[in-house]
């Protein structure tokens, strides 16, 4: 009580670190939970392990990162219930409870070699710590081991589609030699090249001879009269009648017009 006291003295007097996240956690929790059969974390979707064993698919495995001592271990299990919590009025915390396998033993636990991980079903552990963060989940399918049989099953990770790990910088680097150096005359005069305008080749043809045209005998209209080109221009006072519908009227005013209207 006496930490849910200063922190809604904290909140309410608008100090740092009073988020609303930190005060709805405060809160007490609601003693009514919800559980749920699946749902989508991480663009992946997860199925209770009752849920698989009535379907083809599999969705059930889990796979999560922790540690035993200091080592950094990969935790494998069955998804067998989804649970969500409420603190306040809308904040959500989302547990997976699962049954994990027991891979403390590399020869009964677990098997590695250079291209895959068996994990042995027969033997599990952390009874009493079966919960997990939903966001702590990574999905995983396990497949019968044709190797050790038995109740040993390979382990094959998942990636989400359509979803990329893609490192975030929060500052981009740049290079001050980024810029086109400017370039003075004297490194231009290296590459230039000396012309000779004598050896320059004519661009009038002597091979033939020339056609004399008589210029009076030319029919200029400088004016810009000519009504030989009015059938190729578009006349504004004549009436279009491309826009309008057709209807009996206008069929039998206009017999000549194409129509679609049988």
């Amino acid at each position: 009580m006496c930490m849910l006291f200063q922190m809604m003295l904290m909140y309410h007097n608008k100090e740092d670190g009073a988020t609303d996240e930190l005060y709805d956690l405060a809160c007490h929790l609601d003693p009514r939970i919800s559980c749920y059969t699946s749902c989508i974390v991480g663009g992946m979707r997860f199925h209770t392990r009752d849920v698989d064993m009535q379907r083809r698919t599999q969705n059930s495995g889990i796979m999560t990162l922790g540690t035993d001592g200091d080592n950094e271990i990969e935790y494998y299990g069955i998804l067998t219930d989804i649970i969500q919590l409420r603190y306040g009025s809308k904040r959500f915390v989302h547990l997976f409870k699962c049954q994990w396998w027991d891979i403390s033993n590399n020869r009964t636990g677990i098997q590695k070699d250079a291209y895959f991980t068996s994990v042995n079903f027969a033997r599990t552990w952390y009874q009493s710590d079966p919960f997990i963060l939903a966001s702590q989940a990574k999905q995983v399918i396990y497949l019968k081991d044709t190797r050790y049989k038995g109740e040993w099953h390979v382990v094959q990770k998942i990636v989400p589609r359509g979803v990329y790990n893609i490192n975030v910088r929060s500052e981009i680097e740049t290079d001050e030699n980024f810029f086109q150096k400017e370039q003075n005359i004297d490194e231009l005069e290296q590459y230039s090249v000396d012309i000779d305008v004598q050896n320059i080749s004519s661009l009038i043809r002597d091979d033939v001879e020339p056609d004399n045209v008589d210029v009076s005998e030319l029919n200029l209209n400088v004016s810009g009269d000519d009504h030989d080109n009015d059938d190729n221009l578009i006349n504004d006072d004549e009436e279009d009648y491309t826009l309008m519908d057709y209807d009996d009227e206008d069929v039998d005013n206009h017999p000549d017009e194409d129509t679609d209207i049988e």
